[in-house]
């Protein structure tokens, strides 16, 4: 799950423990994410069947939550 805290921080959890974190900010229609490692990206958000996806340039979507 991908998480968007309101101060801009960004946590990702897979199989309950966490994976990666960061700052996030919002550009159009993308999220670009800054993790504490050094690395970036910027994916986008889908929307589908009322759940909010985040989805990569690969076409990969998983699910997002925004806190």
């Amino acid at each position: 799950t991908l998480e968007f805290g309101r101060s801009g921080f960004y946590q990702e959890t897979r199989n309950g423990h966490t994976f990666a974190v960061g700052q996030y900010n919002i550009r159009d229609v993308s999220v670009c994410v800054q993790f504490t490692t050094g690395l970036s990206r910027c994916d986008s958000f889908v929307e589908n069947n009322g759940q909010l996806f985040v989805e990569d340039r690969n076409g990969q979507r998983l699910p997002a939550r925004a806190g």
